[in-house]
């Protein structure tokens, strides 16, 4: 980017050059961005209008695989967690079929590139919990079981300072593929009513310090146990959440909770 130089400053557009002033004070000169009517009709721009709907269409399907994560994702996300989604379906759909520009999102085709997601990169699970579990689904991919083998907190849970007990959390929630419609609003749903369904199930409060924790199963059906199809991917994350109680009074903690989508099915 340019910068204008000498004691008088000029601002405004001349030509394809816009001068202004910067917040610092200084005065910057750069290309002017060009007019939203020639973005969307003229020839030049037909790429970037192919580029801006398929950017458009990860917007969309990362929002409803943010619902898939759950009605508390806000507690575990970090301010990036939108931003990574939408790397993460923008790199789907690149990878989808159809011409450039409307290309689709699939979900099951690219189940292999959802698995091991943090809702915090700085909160890993594995930092928080370290006791062994494994996840499965039923045949009908409506139904996800958590089974976390017995452990003991001293040595298989690092809690934040402060937190006297935890919850282990099993996240379900429904991925629709989206496709190319056009319009204003170029993506949609394939399976608009199953779409961005979740459940959250949790495990009953549980002591955090010297404690022994026996063998846990939580298990979460999606609303309606709705077989899915073809076009959709069940979308299953695993948390933990910490909690100070004092007199019988809980509190959330507001650091060390996690959760990871663990993987699509």
């Amino acid at each position: 980017m340019g910068r204008q130089q000498g004691l008088v400053h000029l601002t405004g557009q001349y030509g394809d050059l816009k001068l202004s002033i910067h917040a610092n004070g200084k005065p910057v000169a750069a290309f002017a961005p060009p007019k939203r009517g020639r973005v969307k009709t003229g020839a030049n721009f037909a790429l970037t209008r192919k580029n801006n709907a398929e950017f458009m269409g990860s917007i969309h399907s990362a929002s409803s695989l943010r619902r898939c994560m759950g009605e508390r994702i806000r507690q575990f996300a970090e301010r990036e967690l939108s931003q990574r989604l939408m790397q993460l379906t923008h790199g789907v759909i690149s990878k989808g079929p159809g011409r450039a520009g409307e290309r689709s999102f699939e979900v099951l085709p690219n189940a292999g590139m959802f698995a091991q997601v943090e809702a915090n990169g700085g909160e890993p699970l594995n930092s928080r919990l370290q006791a062994r579990f494994a996840v499965s689904v039923n045949p009908d991919r409506n139904v996800a079981t958590l089974d976390v083998d017995g452990f003991g907190t001293d040595y298989a849970l690092t809690r934040p300072q402060g937190a006297t007990h935890f919850r282990l959390l099993l996240v379900a929630g429904v991925l629709s593929d989206h496709h190319h419609v056009g319009g204003r609003i170029p993506y949609e749903a394939v399976n608009a009513l199953l779409d961005g369904l979740s459940i959250v199930e949790s495990s009953l409060l549980l002591p955090a310090v010297g404690a022994t924790i026996p063998n846990q199963q939580l298990v979460a059906t999606i609303p309606g146990s709705p077989v899915l199809p073809s076009t959709a991917g069940l979308v299953v994350s695993v948390g933990i959440e910490f909690v100070r109680v004092i007199n019988n009074f809980e509190d959330l903690m507001a650091q060390g909770n996690a959760l990871r989508l663990v993987g699509v099915y």
